[in-house]
C-alpha cells in the first residue's frame, strides 16, 4: 500500500487506479476502475500493437525515472507533482 500511495503518482493523473480504502491487517485495497480493455488474452488488432506496446514503454519509463512522491506536510499521504522526464504524453 505504501508503494502504491508513493510510486503512482509518477504515472500521471488517469494511468492508474485511484486508492479508495486499504486494510494492511487483511492485505485488501479498494482502487477505482480504469476504462478500457486488459491487453492480455484480449483479440488486439495487430495494427494495434505498436500503440499498445508504445504506451506501456511510456508508463514503465515514467516509474524507472520517477523518484518516490513526498508526503504533503500533516497528511501522511503524497504530495501532488507531476511525473519527470516526460516529454510525450499517453493517449487515453
Amino acid at each position: 500500500m505504501t508503494a502504491y500511495r508513493l510510486w503512482t503518482p509518477a504515472l500521471g493523473t488517469g494511468r492508474a487506479p485511484r486508492l479508495l480504502a486499504a486494510d494492511p491487517d487483511l492485505r485488501a485495497v479498494l482502487i477505482t476502475a480504469l476504462p478500457g480493455q486488459i491487453a492480455r488474452g484480449a483479440h488486439i488488432p495487430e495494427a494495434d500493437e505498436p500503440e499498445i506496446h508504445r504506451q506501456a514503454g511510456m508508463l514503465l519509463r515514467r516509474l524507472h525515472s520517477a523518484s518516490p512522491a513526498t508526503a504533503a506536510p500533516g497528511t501522511g499521504r503524497p504530495a501532488p507533482r507531476g511525473p519527470k522526464n516526460t516529454s510525450r504524453e499517453l493517449v487515453p
